[in-house]
């Protein structure tokens, strides 16, 4: 059975607030310019009332004084993120219902993590926290038929720590770090970091995101020597990090481990993966699923008194 679909009001909540729709109807004469704004390498010339409107930030940002030569305004936000954002505070309710109908998919996900980012970072706290819980129902769904790709890694390592609890009492900046933890889990699919779980070292070095970089160095190992010992994207840390894990790895096996039956050749047997839900999302190996809080700890090198 297909999930429930989000109404165009989950996503758009300031379309059915009465406050919000009387603010808007009560008069239709603006006191208008167009901002240039600079985010990465792109620009960007937008309505200051329809950043207004939506974001106290801007809102405030645009009621102080203005020079006389407009200068740009510098944003410190993912381009693509917030073009998405931008769709949202332009889009009419016919096209957003469009794009709530349409299936669920990679892309689908990406645009709401991006309004959800940006929302976040703007003050408009109610979208962010809709956004987000939309995306993770994607992500989360027992009948997710989409791989994590590497925008999408991207844009859920991009949640910010502040988005932590919903309504449900879950995390969900601790989900959308497990979400990609749980796509590099061996499960016969050709998604990238299932296939190529270097790629999520990489990510993972990028955002200095330790539990990611534990599942990733954990599944590099599961692979076997051949696969990452001449593998450039490999630095000095990462083999060293390797070596470490894969030795404590061995010696805790008994306590920790105890669905491992054999190591050969480097390569950690996978004898103990088991579903966590149904679906493309079939979860991580048994033994990660209880300490995958302190997986770092196998592959942290500082105990070893090493020096990269």
């Amino acid at each position: 059975m297909a999930s429930e679909r989000p109404s165009s009001a989950e996503i758009f909540p300031g379309m059915q607030d009465p406050q919000t729709i009387d603010a808007v109807i009560s008069d239709f004469y603006y006191d208008d310019f167009a901002v240039e704004l600079h985010v990465g390498n792109e620009i960007f010339k937008i309505s200051s009332s329809r950043l207004a409107l939506a974001s106290p930030v801007f809102r405030q940002m645009f009621t102080l004084p203005q020079p006389k030569i407009a200068q740009p305004v510098v944003l410190h936000n993912d381009p693509g993120e917030f073009k998405d954002y931008l769709w949202y505070i332009h889009a009419d309710p016919f096209s957003a219902q469009d794009f709530l109908e349409l299936p669920d998919s990679a892309a689908k996900c990406s645009r709401m993590l991006g309004i959800a980012n940006v929302a976040h970072m703007y003050d408009v706290s109610n979208v962010a926290a809709r956004a987000m819980k939309n995306a993770l129902g994607m992500l989360l769904s027992t009948e997710r038929s989409f791989d994590i790709d590497l925008e999408l890694a991207h844009r859920l390592l991009r949640t910010p720590a502040e988005v932590q609890i919903d309504t449900d009492g879950e995390d969900m900046h601790k989900q959308c770090v497990d979400v990609v933890c749980d796509a590099m889990s061996p499960r016969g699919g050709s998604g990238v970091f299932e296939t190529d779980p270097i790629t999520a070292v990489t990510l993972a070095r990028e955002f200095d995101n330790r539990t990611v970089m534990a599942h990733a160095y954990f599944y590099v190992l599961q692979k076997g020597d051949d696969y990452w010992k001449a593998d450039k994207r490999l630095d000095a840390l990462d083999r060293m990090r390797l070596l470490c894990g894969s030795h404590a790895l061995f010696n805790n096996h008994k306590e920790t481990y105890g669905t491992i039956r054999r190591i050969r050749g480097g390569r950690i047997s996978a004898t103990g993966f088991s579903p966590v839900r149904p679906g493309i999302s079939i979860g991580v190996h048994e033994s990660i699923r209880h300490v995958r809080s302190r997986l770092w700890e196998y592959f942290d090198i500082e105990p070893w008194n090493l020096v990269p």
